[in-house]
Parts: C-alpha cells; structure tokens; sequence
C-alpha cells in the first residue's frame, strides 16, 4: 500500500521538486458536510452544532477555521497522498489534529465510511516523526457529491508523537472507504490564522505527477490544525538539575 512504502520514493523527489498541476486538474466548489470530531483513545465520535472549530490553546497552526472562500482539489487516485509543508507557532507533543475530506463533485457516489492515514515528517531532513491512523469515519447517509467535512482527532497525546520543529510536513492518505464515490480529495483555506505556509501543497497522485511539492490554481493550503503540547525536552537534565527545579 502506497502509504506504506511510498514516501521512499518521495524522499528523493521532495529535495528540489516543485511542480505546477495540468490544466485538467482544477479546483472545484465544495460544500461543507459538517464537523466531525474523533477521539483517538476511545473511538467515540460526535458532531458539534454549528460552524467551524475555534482556536484552542495549544493551537500551533491552523487552517481549518477558514477565513476565506474555500476551494477543493481531488483526483480519481483513490490512495493519492496530500499534504503541505507548514511554519508553526511552536513545537511540542501532538495533542489534536483537524484534516479535511472532499468528494468531488464529478465523483459517481457517495462515501459511507472512511479510514484515514496522517504522518507528519520534519520538513527539511523529512525525517518521520510520528503516525496515526483514525477511522472507520462515517456519515450516516453518506458524504454526497461535492461535500466534505472537516474531521478533528482527540486525544492523541498518548501516542507521544514529538513534534520538536517548527518546519513541518503534514501528509494524509485514505486508507480504505465504503460507498460508490470515485473521487476524493481535500479542501483549502488560505491564509492560516495561526502559523503560515507557502502556496504550494504536497501531492502523490498518479493523476497529477510524481510526489512533490505542487501549485495549485486558488488551492493554495489543505486545512489543517495541530495543535500541541509541552514539548520534550531536546537536551536531557541531570538528576542534579531536576532536583534543583523542585527544591524548597
């Protein structure tokens, strides 16, 4: 499966790669499905009323509360790899984690369930550091044509995934799906309310080129949030330091 074994190839491609998306492959109007929030321990999973997730303590980067219109991008790949590469506010253990799903609007169906894949590398030695999966997602009578949802994952602090960088790359696949859709992608917001990004996105899709770095026509960013954190400690203390913090 190529989320498995694929990002070798990308490690090559992503040192210098920058790419432009071909004219068939154009940004698409979506339509929001909702908020669906998952937690990571126990697997429960609930849909707040309203609008988008606001800004939580903890947030290093955000671009799923978007501010701006938003456009889709997708591709017929339905393992295609997307991502971008993001500047956070700061380091620290992941602790919440926002994506976004789309299936097109010239997709044949609708999407019951999904199971995702999320892996975050530093950005400049693509070195990994750290990986989930989350799913089944489900939408009850299905995300229709031209939806998606953004979808939050909780409780992810016990994974210990350090995030000890502020130069991030931020990657999700699809795992696997149920239901009739036969394309998928993601959706973006531009600008980010917390932290920043370059308008260019990752892209591994068969429909669209090799893995890289990708321009993308008024699809600049995916939505994503990380939110963490204290981060651990890059030089470890001695027993003698560690006393001195507590001693009276």
């Amino acid at each position: 499966m190529r989320f498995a074994n694929a990002f070798a190839a990308a490690l090559i491609l992503l040192a210098g790669f920058v790419g432009t998306a071909s004219a068939q492959d154009v940004a698409e109007e979506a339509t929001y499905a909702g908020h669906i929030y998952v937690d990571f321990g126990t697997g429960l999973r609930y849909e707040p009323k309203g609008g988008f997730v606001t800004q939580l303590a903890g947030d290093v980067y955000n671009n799923s509360n978007p501010t701006a219109t938003l456009a889709a991008f997708s591709s017929t790949d339905l393992v295609a790899q997307w991502g971008d590469r993001v500047t956070t506010t700061g380091i620290g253990i992941l602790q919440e984690n926002d994506f976004s799903f789309y299936n097109s609007s010239s997709s044949a169906g609708s999407i019951l369930s999904a199971n995702f894949g999320i892996a975050l590398f530093d950005a400049v030695t693509l070195a990994p550091l750290g990986s989930y999966s989350v799913g089944p997602v489900t939408w009850g009578v299905g995300l229709l044509a031209g939806q998606f949802s953004i979808i939050t994952v909780t409780g992810l602090g016990g994974l210990n995934i350090n995030v000890p960088t502020t130069d991030v790359l931020i990657r999700q696949q699809v795992l696997s799906k149920t239901g009739t859709g036969t394309r998928l992608g993601i959706v973006s917001s531009n600008p980010p309310s917390i932290g920043s990004s370059a308008a260019t996105m990752y892209i591994n899709a068969t429909t669209v080129g090799p893995a890289g770095y990708y321009t993308v026509t008024n699809v600049p960013n995916p939505a994503y949030r990380i939110n963490v954190s204290q981060a651990v400690p890059v030089t470890p203390k001695s027993w003698g330091a560690i006393k001195a913090i507590y001693k009276n």
